[in-house]
C-alpha cells in the first residue's frame, strides 16, 4: 500500500494531454505587445514565437543579475 494518494487531476488539463500555461493572459498581451512577438503556449521552432518556457529561461538569466546590482 502507497504512503499517500496519488494525485487527482484538478482541471491542470484542457483536454487530458496538453498543459495549460499558468499565466495571466493579460500579462502575456502586454508582454507579447511591448517584444514584438507572437505568445504561443508551447515551444516552437517558428520565428517571431515566444513561449512560456521562454519567459522561465529570461527570468533565470536575469534574477542573478538584479541581486547583484542590489548588493552594490
Amino acid at each position: 500500500m502507497a504512503a499517500f494518494a496519488p494525485p487527482v487531476a484538478q482541471g491542470l488539463f484542457e483536454d487530458d494531454t496538453r498543459p495549460r500555461p499558468n499565466l495571466s493572459p493579460a500579462t502575456v498581451q502586454q508582454l507579447a505587445a511591448r517584444i514584438g512577438l507572437t505568445f504561443t503556449p508551447d515551444k516552437q521552432a517558428k520565428a517571431n514565437t515566444f513561449a512560456p518556457v521562454d519567459i522561465l529561461d529570461y527570468i533565470y538569466a536575469v534574477l542573478p543579475f538584479s541581486r547583484l546590482s542590489i548588493i552594490k
